[in-house]
């Protein structure tokens, strides 16, 4: 007990800011900036167990995304600023990872320097941002172990997976030659429907594709961090309290599921896949599916008295959900009260596993309600 008290004392300690990896200066608008994403695309699976007899890693280095190509399409939506984005491959730049007390900031490696120098003159731009992976501590299960790059960690006591990423991120400035700063950003989130494997090869084509999503969905919550602290974007980023930290130390959400009314759709998703997901989970859940139009449909789920309704509206890239409550008088009226959230949040998790599983680009003339024939 003293001894996890003592973790926690500590652990609030780096959480406050008394001491930190490192720190990135807001750049100035005068600034001409390059976004280098040289992330070494190696996929990687860790496991946990009670002992170290039932630790298991593999590596995957052709994991069938471009993670790279990811990094810079989240970096792309929420820079507030011009920059210049670059996929390391194509300029023979990918970075394996580092371990975070020997990252080069102080005494980098001249080759990279040299590289990056090269580039900045090549693009004409005064400061190059390079995205990497790196080597850390176990933040997400406050072990004595490693956590390497990105990829899946399993640990038994969790009874679940997790996508993770370990990034370290820094500034070169191309006119001294010299990194100005650099900061880490490490981010996990659950994995539904995701059992471990001891090689990617043998995670079924629908796991490996509810990987790929979450990982999309762990960078675009992951690149506003150092955006925001380099200035270069406008997402509001909201710090952790250090009561939530005490209470959930690693920060792994305790669902995927989104806490807001706004679903996205993962890419390849084709909006009526999207509504066949959501066709689905209302028939899952014992919804009955009331309206049926291409861009909106209604689910209503009745227990005695209390009536669910929820409206569903569709764009190209997500779904917006608008819960309501009601409660049904003796004499037939419905009486609006506070929506249901024990039933509107099972829902909403039948559809984003459905949206998960979805192949993408499914036939267009695919019927939507599950009892079509």
């Amino acid at each position: 007990m003293i001894q996890r008290l003592l973790l926690l004392m500590g652990l609030v300690a780096f959480f406050s800011g008394c001491e930190t990896t490192g720190s990135i200066e807001k750049i100035s608008p005068d600034q001409k900036v390059a976004v280098l994403s040289a992330i070494d695309p190696v996929l990687r699976g860790h496991k946990l167990g009670f002992t170290i007899f039932e630790i298991k890693n593999w590596t995957a280095e052709n994991p069938g995304f471009d993670v790279n190509a990811v990094v810079l399409n989240a970096v792309k939506v929420n820079l507030n600023r011009d920059a210049k984005l670059v996929n390391g491959k194509d300029v023979g730049l990918l970075l394996k990872n580092e371990y975070l007390d020997t990252i080069f900031i102080d005494s980098p490696p001249a080759g990279l320097t040299k590289k990056l120098g090269a580039l900045g003159r090549e693009w004409q731009v005064d400061l190059i941002i390079l995205i990497q992976t790196t080597t850390s501590d176990d933040w997400i299960g406050l072990t004595n172990q490693r956590v390497e790059g990105f990829g899946d960690y399993a640990r038994l006591s969790f009874g679940r997976n997790l996508v993770y990423g370990a990034f370290w991120v820094s500034v070169f400035d191309c006119k001294t030659g010299q990194f100005t700063g650099g900061d880490a950003v490490e981010q996990s989130r659950v994995l539904p429907d995701v059992s471990w494997h001891d090689s990617w090869s043998e995670y079924t084509p629908a796991e490996q594709r509810t990987f790929t999503r979450e990982f999309d969905a762990l960078v675009r919550q992951s690149v506003p961090i150092f955006l925001s602290e380099a200035g270069l974007t406008d997402t509001k980023i909201e710090k952790r309290s250090v009561g939530s930290f005490l209470l959930n130390p690693n920060g792994v959400p305790q669902s995927y599921v989104p806490e807001g009314n706004e679903l996205d759709i993962p890419a390849g998703v084709s909006r009526q896949a999207a509504r066949l997901a959501v066709a689905n989970g209302l028939k899952d859940n014992e919804w009955v599916l009331t309206t049926d139009t291409v861009d909106r449909m209604v689910g209503v789920y009745r227990d005695g008295k209390k009536e669910a309704m929820c409206t569903f509206t569709f764009t190209d890239h997500s779904i917006l959900m608008a819960p309501e409550g009601h409660e049904v008088q003796d004499d037939g009226q419905r009486v609006t009260v506070e929506y249901y959230h024990g039933w509107h949040k099972d829902l909403k998790e039948s559809i984003v596993e459905a949206l998960m599983k979805t192949p993408p680009d499914i036939p267009a003339n695919t019927p939507v309600n599950p009892a079509t024939p």
